[in-house]
């Protein structure tokens, strides 16, 4: 349900507010422009309705004849949907609605089948439709006591959250496009997944005492997604699509670059893994990710951190326990992608008239194209280890002649501690002694910072040589 609500939010007020009164012409003006992207049957078939309610449009989504309507078995809650849309002065809509308190969903299509309930306690959706935007200006919704079941053949899979609070803003961008913004807030957030196999169960709980979440969209293209969409629905006809392909290469290309820059950001506190091993934990963690449109020089990034981590020690050597990392914080990233002349290669290329539609070799020319820019694949600093250790890697690999060379800076603390451990755990177990005796060949290898620290800066060369602190060990591949 919540995906269906997507999408009729996105696209359904694509022309401004009507300025007559609230009238079953402005009903039938309203479904015709909405008829544009989710064509006339649904409307024609009465699975969608609109009409005049106060000062307000009633839209009356019916699910179940909506999967009547396409191939397959399913089947939902009889109680329609409804979105009250009221059109404002400026050429804006008012989206409101109280969502519904409970519903369920029941699919039988033998490779999808799946069964679902769920149920919120004072659900609200607000929100300001700008048709000049093609988005929400902006949007509130939220809920509490919020539960979700779904059972599938091998796999049942509960969720539980205490309050949910979702915002979004929408601007203008200053070059093309829109910016976007949301935020989202969940508590005692509890998730249950039961897996099923042969006879046995295994049960795996999280818990997070709260999630936060924060995305962003510079330069969002959406009047261009919204056009594509429209001609996906005018030419659904195969023979339609073939036809006007030239136009369909149009609006591809007026979509580029997509968006200027896409970042999400989220936040789980508090947070208990139980599993029938023992109970994992971690007092955070975080995960943000950014990737920039399309272009000849893209970029993207992740990282992720997680701290205040802690485990069932029973399960490890009691060697290794003083081991365990108690943090971890590791990045990527990519630098110099030719995302945009692969992509133009293709779009050229394709003809959907022609068997294969888009020629052998394209693919070949598409990872040229690519390769050519030399793309990096960067880590930016990483680390891992605990009150008495921590490893630390930075580096950089590059692919020139679509042969990759890697240069990188390895740092270690805590040294002797690892080796204590280590050498304490290799009188009686073979896999303690094999890395107890690669940290003694290791150190020989490594220069000694200040502090104590050891460093090993790698090398690795396009022609297969091998350097630690610019010691070759190993030679340049033979020459053919």
């Amino acid at each position: 349900m919540r995906h269906a609500l997507s999408l009729l939010s996105i696209a359904a007020f694509t022309s401004p507010a009507l300025a007559q009164a609230i009238d079953s012409n402005g009903a039938s003006a309203l479904q015709t422009s909405l008829s544009a992207y989710f064509g006339s049957t649904v409307f024609d078939e009465g699975a969608i309705r609109i009409v005049p309610s106060g000062n307000s449009y009633r839209l009356e989504a019916d699910f179940n004849a909506i999967m009547g309507l396409l191939p397959g078995g399913a089947s939902f809650d009889p109680s329609p949907l409804l979105l009250d849309l009221k059109p404002l002065p400026d050429g804006t809509w008012e989206l409101a609605n109280t969502l519904r308190t409970s519903g369920w969903f029941d699919s039988k299509v033998p490779e999808a089948a799946m069964s679902a309930n769920w149920s919120i306690a004072n659900g609200q959706l607000k929100g300001t439709y700008d048709p000049a935007l093609a988005a929400f200006s902006s949007m509130k919704m939220s809920g509490g006591a919020i539960s979700l079941t779904m059972r599938e053949p091998a796999k049942d899979t509960q969720v539980t959250i205490g309050k949910a609070n979702i915002e979004m803003q929408a601007e203008r961008s200053a070059k093309s496009g829109i910016d976007i913004s949301a935020t989202q807030n969940l508590s005692d957030f509890v998730e249950t997944v039961t897996l099923r196999d042969e006879g046995t169960e295994l049960q795996v709980m999280l818990q997070a005492k709260r999630v936060a979440a924060q995305t962003t969209a510079a330069g969002l293209q959406s009047k261009p997604f919204l056009d594509f969409l429209a001609f996906a629905v005018a030419n659904a006809d195969p023979a339609k699509f073939k036809a006007k392909q030239a136009e369909l290469k149009t609006l591809l290309l007026a979509a580029f670059p997509l968006w200027n820059r896409l970042r999400g950001d989220q936040q789980w506190y508090d947070i208990k893994v139980i599993t029938p091993f023992g109970t994992f934990g971690a007092a955070k963690v975080e995960v943000t990710g950014s990737l920039d449109g399309i272009s000849g020089q893209s970029t993207a990034s992740y990282r992720g951190q997680a701290t205040g981590l802690t485990g069932p020690t029973h399960l490890l050597p009691a060697w290794a326990v003083p081991l365990v990392p108690s943090d971890i914080d590791i990045g990527l990233g990519a630098k110099d992608l030719d995302v945009e002349t692969p992509l133009l290669t293709l779009i050229a290329a394709f003809d959907l008239n022609k068997e294969p539609p888009v020629p052998d070799d394209v693919g070949e020319l598409m990872q040229r194209d690519f390769l050519d820019k030399q793309p990096r694949l960067t880590i930016p600093r990483s680390t891992m280890g605990n009150a008495d250790y921590r490893i630390a890697v930075e580096g950089e690999i590059t692919v020139v002649d679509e042969k990759p060379a890697l240069r990188a800076v390895v740092d270690l603390s805590g040294y002797d501690k690892v080796v204590e451990a280590t050498k304490a755990g290799a009188v009686t177990d073979p896999t303690a002694m094999r890395i107890y005796t690669s940290l003694l060949a290791l150190k020989g290898l490594a220069k000694t910072k200040p502090g104590g620290l050891l460093q090993w800066a790698i090398e690795t060369r396009q022609d297969g040589a091998l350097l630690v602190n610019g010691t070759m060990l190993g030679s340049p591949d033979p020459k053919p």
